[in-house]
């Protein structure tokens, strides 16, 4: 029978769920950071075809890894550009979605069940993933539409694409074949006078199997072997829970009754079961019989059920479109709009502090905040450090240079350190290295994966300033530049320490000069200011660092060459503290910086 003509609306209605999905989908493809699997997956499919086919990873078939290769050879090695492959079939799989409840049910069924599909917490997690469970969902989905099309007329031309998806779905992993169980089982229920041709279907996978079927009884074996060892780490049923309800349980409870409460209608009215029991043993069987078999083969996890949760949304979707009233419909539609709109939680899927340690976002930082001279120090008690695949991977993209310059601790950094560390993990005699001769100037990071810079003065031993004891030790300019425009700030940090008490307290004057005259254009005066200082040079204690912050403004009708210059003076005379011999000085006041102030305006010379 054919369906109704698609009317306009319907079509914008279409095209709006399937926009929100893909949406949905891209838009978090850079939140999180590569897992050190997905850069393993990246590693492995970066070798040659022949690898990729010859070598036997048990856990996981050839295809997504041969998938990868190509789309890696297209695209490069960016972790957005990566993942937008899944995105890819993610969409793929939000269009099935909607054409199986569509099919199944009617288009409110298809929106209902593709909005909630596609905007879901879970589905979008793993289908950005660099893993192939992405295309276990994406190709499952594909099943479900090929299979409704193949029950009605077996023909060639719609076998053809049918044997080739579920030959895809097993290479790409073993749950695949979970897919292909469920084609039988619609079959079954709902066409049994084809189950003799499914037969010949499921020899045609089968035997396209049997090359790397050695390889999936050895990882059923090891699974198995290893499932009694790893069950302090399963799931549990609210967690699989929670993974659909993205932790709005209550809501997502809402829309479970109504489904719940539309396909009862419909089985009450129609009289008709096949396509709920076929739905059942997806969405339900699949993760109930993992979480029976748990104790022997440890598959109850998120990931390992991700081809079950297509199962749930189109029950959901489908369910919502069987109920018998136009409100409760409108309802049921009205919640999946809301549960739509909720932010996403991938925290179900993976350990935030064990297994999503902030690399990217560090790496990132770090190409932004890295300057010359200074070295990366990682504790050696920061087990979330460890991941050497996720280090390579990122600093070859986002670093400069390809990779961060590194030291086995402070003492053996010539400059500044960037030291990380995991709260209660710290090595004492690597935290004291770092901090040995530097300030902490700057924090980064969540405490499983901290950073902390501590920060060494430019010059080392620096010189004397005046006879008490006062020592320069270098200043940095911020932004240090050739030239600068009217109007531009300039920060200057001094640094200073003292080799005994200092008899009072002393005023530092920055001075902006005009080379050409000798002319003062702009200073600023004062005891010394910032964080990382006592503001009172008599409360100085010999031996400890201080670091003075001030900022300057070049006036607005200057141009031409100019200097900088900082010096320390007894704020009642206003004698200054002379420089050391040597010192690059005038009038006992420090050269920091000569440049250009160059403005685009014409103003007046003196």
């Amino acid at each position: 029978m054919k369906s109704a003509a698609t009317t306009p609306k319907q079509l914008f209605i279409t095209t709006a769920v399937l926009l929100a999905a893909a949406f949905a989908i891209i838009s978090h493809l850079g939140d999180l950071s590569m897992r050190d699997d997905e850069v393993m997956s990246i590693l492995h499919s970066s070798r040659d075809i022949e690898f990729l086919v010859r070598d036997r990873d048990i856990t996981w078939p050839p295809g997504y890894y041969l998938m990868l290769n190509t789309w890696m050879n297209i695209v490069g090695y960016n972790d957005v550009a990566i993942r937008m492959l899944n995105a890819l079939g993610g969409m793929l799989a939000a269009a099935s979605v909607y054409r199986v409840a569509a099919k199944l049910s009617s288009r409110l069924g298809g929106w209902a069940a593709a909005l909630a599909f596609g905007t879901s917490g879970y589905t979008i997690y793993f289908l950005s993933e660099v893993r192939g469970y992405a295309f276990c969902i994406s190709f499952g989905a594909l099943l479900a539409l090929l299979q409704l099309r193949w029950v009605v007329k077996p023909t060639w031309r719609r076998t053809i694409p049918y044997v080739l998806v579920q030959i895809a779905l097993v290479y790409m992993h073993f749950t695949g074949w979970f897919g292909v169980i469920l084609a039988g089982i619609h079959t079954l229920l709902n066409a049994p006078r084809h189950l003799v041709r499914w037969m010949g279907v499921f020899l045609i996978v089968a035997l396209a199997f049997a090359p790397i079927a050695p390889q999936f009884l050895q990882g059923i074996g090891e699974r198995a072997g290893a499932a009694e060892v790893t069950q302090a780490y399963s799931h549990t049923l609210l967690n699989l829970y929670q993974a659909y309800s993205v932790h709005r349980d209550l809501l997502f409870a809402a829309i479970v009754a109504l489904a719940v409460a539309g396909w009862g209608w419909f089985v009450y009215r129609k009289r008709r079961t096949g396509a709920l029991l076929w739905l059942l043993a997806w969405g339900v069987g699949i993760p109930f019989g993992a979480y029976v078999t748990n104790p022997i083969l440890d598959m109850f996890k998120t990931r390992y059920l991700a081809i079950a949760m297509t199962g749930v949304f189109l029950l959901i979707g489908i369910g919502i479109a069987h109920l018998p009233r136009a409100a409760a419909r409108a309802l049921g539609a009205g919640l999946v709009i809301l549960l739509a709109l909720m932010p996403w939680q991938p925290q179900d899927h993976r350990d935030p502090v064990h297994y999503d340690p902030p690399y990217k976002a560090f790496v990132q930082e770090m190409a932004a905040r890295f300057r010359p001279g200074d070295a990366l120090v990682i504790d050696p008690g920061c087990g979330n450090c460890a991941f050497e695949r996720l280090w390579w991977y990122y600093e070859t993209i986002y670093f400069p240079g390809g990779r961060i310059p590194r030291a086995a601790d402070g003492d053996a950094a010539p400059g500044s350190v960037w030291y990380i560390t995991e709260a209660g993990r710290e090595n004492p005699e690597a935290k004291a290295s770092a901090a040995a001769g530097r300030i902490e100037t700057a924090y980064w990071g969540p405490w499983y994966f901290h950073a902390t810079y501590y920060e060494k003065p430019p010059l080392a031993p620096g010189y004397r300033v005046g006879d008490t004891g006062l020592q320069f030790l270098g200043a940095r300019i911020f932004p240090d530049k050739d030239f600068y425009l009217p109007g531009d700030r300039i920060e200057v940090q001094s640094w200073w320490s003292t080799g005994a008490p200092l008899p009072e307290d002393y005023t530092i004057g920055l001075y902006l000069i005009r080379l050409n005259n000798g002319r003062l254009v702009a200073q600023t005066d004062a005891g010394p200011a910032g964080v990382f200082t006592l503001p009172q040079t008599s409360h100085w204690q010999p031996g400890a660092l201080y670091r003075d912050d001030r900022t300057l403004r070049i006036p607005w009708e200057l141009e031409g060459a100019c200097e900088l210059r900082l010096a320390v003076y007894r704020w009642q005379t206003g004698d200054r503290l002379p420089p050391a011999p040597g010192a690059p000085q005038i009038d006992g006041a420090i050269q920091l910086k000569s440049f250009n102030v160059t403005s685009w305006g014409d103003y007046p010379q003196d």
